[in-house]
């Protein structure tokens, strides 16, 4: 993390931490419920300037906090002037804490609510998920099940608070089936499960909205990851000077393309060469070198039958990216090692991973990139 300025990120958390941060905001002085409140007002706050014109709503709401929240919304949403839909999947008499408490508020705010059953029709123009919330374990079944894949079925605006319902807060991974929202309002800490696996295409736009809370004041919670900004490009990809020629702009070598495999280390030299790299190396099984000049002549491509052919390219170059169609047999490994041996800057992928996860598992660096993908091994 030395090489980022975390000012200009933002901080991610797992769901345990965001937690005891929110443990020690109550713990601070803040009561639960108006913490409670502050959140299903924010939440109401992101509905409205994203639906500004809707005039219907219907809100679903779960046992726990996460259900709370949607109960104060649904009552901020009826003291607004909406019509209001509330659908609990357990009866009111049985919630305790402050999800009683939000439930007798929305109660007296005028708001009906009815049991949720299969034959459940939802009215609002908008649906409101507040089911599950972070604290999901394991795959979701039961009435959970039927409700989000109703909601899934209905094919209308989703705004999901906190988290969609169905999907893990510290991985992205889906527990069976997720409700897929539009917007997604969550709360203290972001949480890394909403940015990561495939909770991108279940999240919609994710809000994050503090609530007051620091996190970052907390020096013992260290955030689990940090998510990069857009306006980090403009600095990674500043304008040259006029006089600027290639040998200013870096050398980058592509170790990859074993014997049969040349398609993914010509594409990814190309892709280098449009990104920028001043000069850009490829070190390749001998058959791919006609099929390199032709396709991308300007990539200078090496034949390489083992590690004595890669002579000085690895320690003349300022940084290296393997892996792509590498194999894994003897002619990937030798280049992977020597690659890891040269002490530059990494990019590894594909085959590279399956070979570090191998043969270099307890191996960490400041100055590599790793890019896992489904086809990665456990643990990786």
């Amino acid at each position: 993390m030395s090489l980022l300025n975390t000012s200009r990120l933002r901080p991610l958390y797992r769901a345990e931490q965001v937690r005891e941060l929110d443990r020690r905001t109550i713990a601070g002085g803040i009561d639960g419920f108006a913490l409670m409140q502050r959140a299903a007002s924010s939440a109401w706050h992101g509905f409205r300037a994203r639906w500004p014109q809707v005039r219907s709503i219907s809100v679903v709401c779960g046992r726990g906090n996460n259900g709370g929240d949607g109960h104060v919304l649904a009552a901020l949403a009826a003291q607004s002037g909406l019509k209001v839909q509330r659908i609990t999947t357990a009866p009111l008499e049985e919630l305790g804490g402050d999800a009683a408490k939000a439930a007798e508020l929305a109660t007296a705010a005028g708001v009906g609510c009815e049991n949720w059953h299969r034959d459940t029709a939802f009215h609002g123009e908008v649906i409101v998920d507040a089911l599950l919330g972070t604290g999901l374990r394991g795959s979701v079944e039961g009435v959970f099940r039927q409700v989000i894949k109703a909601i899934n079925l209905a094919r209308k605006p989703v705004l999901a608070i906190d988290i969609p319902s169905g999907v893990e807060a510290d991985t992205g991974a889906v527990l069976g089936c997720a409700i897929q929202s539009d917007c997604t309002v969550t709360f203290i800490g972001d949480k890394i499960g909403l940015h990561t696996g495939d909770a991108p295409a279940y999240t919609g736009d994710v809000d994050f909205r503090p609530l007051g809370v620091k996190s970052q004041a907390f020096f013992d919670i260290p955030p689990s990851a940090w998510l990069l900004d857009e306006c980090l490009l403009e600095e990674a990809f500043s304008p040259r000077q006029r006089i600027a020629h290639k040998g200013d702009m870096g050398h980058l070598l592509v170790l990859g393309g074993a014997p049969g495999f040349g398609g993914a280390a010509l594409i990814a030299s190309q892709a280098a060469a449009r990104l920028g790299a001043g000069k850009v190396s490829l070190a390749t099984a001998p058959e791919h070198i006609t099929v390199s000049l032709v396709r991308c002549p300007e990539v200078m491509a090496h034949s390489v039958r083992g590690v004595a052919d890669l002579g000085e390219l690895t320690t003349q170059s300022d940084v290296l990216v393997v892996g792509p169609g590498l194999g894994q047999g003897a002619w990937g490994q030798a280049m992977l090692q020597s690659a890891l041996e040269t002490h530059r800057p990494l990019v590894i992928d594909a085959d590279g991973l399956n070979l570090l996860a191998r043969y270099w598992p307890e191996m960490q660096r400041d100055d590599w990139v790793l890019t896992p993908h489904p086809g990665k091994p456990p643990g990786c």
